[in-house]
């Protein structure tokens, strides 16, 4: 709204040069008009969406080329699982109190017996630079301590389960993500990423999460062998590092947690910010 209004405004300025120039007489100079730049987000936010866009802020500290998507799975015959009940769904709409951008993500998810674990799922991948030889894909957090974001739940969302993570290396699957390390069988040794519970429920509006990594822990017990916390430490060829500082991904995910039935999401996340 504020855009179009100042649309709007250079628009009459523009209109009311032109009739000065018919009735007075005028040069050919056209009276400067300032453009209005978006000034450049903080280097700890990883994305507002205020802009419409689903890259990650291009001065998020070393964020080269990330970037936001969704995806789900499962389903039954004659039912896909699909986010926005589109195979090529739009992520952003304008929030109702702000009018701002900021993603949503609903849509009914169909479970069959045996379950299929489906669920709708918001990843921010950090880094996407195939020109770096050295760590394309690898996203160094160690720099800070924790992320934040702000989420709603619809009074109408029916998942049982809701988990905030983040993926690593050593854990995700090449499939996953290039920078993937995690060795197959991938069902058995991969996806048990960092996590820690979303503490908001259906119907309680927009509120503010902070999640410490020092708090996130490996959800179950996989075939890796990866113990948390997110602050803890791996070798990485002959070289002890931490899992914060092999990061690929942000993730927000709600499931019926293997429930076999139908549930129902209402999701929205904005403001996601590493401090």
């Amino acid at each position: 709204m504020k855009n179009h209004q100042l649309g709007l405004g250079l628009g009459a300025l523009v209109l009311s040069w032109a009739f000065l120039c018919l009735f007075q007489g005028c040069n050919s100079v056209v009276p400067p008009v300032t453009s209005v730049v978006p000034a450049p987000l903080p280097v700890s936010v990883v994305s507002n969406f205020h802009e419409g866009s689903l890259q990650v802020n291009p001065t998020l500290t070393n964020g080269t080329g990330g970037y936001f998507t969704a995806e789900t799975s499962g389903g039954s015959i004659g039912h896909t699982n699909m986010i926005n009940n589109s195979a090529s769904p739009i992520l952003l709409y304008p929030r109702a109190d702000t009018g701002q951008y900021a993603v949503h993500i609903y849509g009914t998810q169909t479970d069959t017996a045996p379950t299929g674990y489906p669920s709708m799922e918001l990843y921010g991948f950090l880094r996407n630079d195939p020109s770096d030889p050295s760590d394309p894909y690898i996203y160094d957090l160690s720099s800070f301590t924790g992320v934040q974001y702000d989420i709603m739940i619809g009074a109408d969302d029916t998942n049982v389960a809701r988990w905030f993570e983040v993926g690593v290396s050593q854990n995700t699957p090449p499939t996953a993500n290039p920078g993937g390390s995690c060795q197959p069988p991938f069902s058995s040794n991969c996806y048990n990423y960092f996590n820690q519970n979303i503490p908001v429920g259906p119907g309680s509006g927009w509120q503010t999460v902070q999640v410490l990594f020092s708090s996130m822990n490996i959800r179950f017990s996989a075939g890796d062998g990866l113990a948390g916390p997110l602050t803890g430490s791996v070798v990485v060829n002959g070289k002890t590092v931490t899992f914060e500082s092999q990061a690929l991904f942000l993730l927000w995910q709600v499931s019926n947690n293997g429930n076999t039935h139908s549930t129902y999401t209402d999701m929205w996340i904005d403001n996601v910010e590493l401090f």
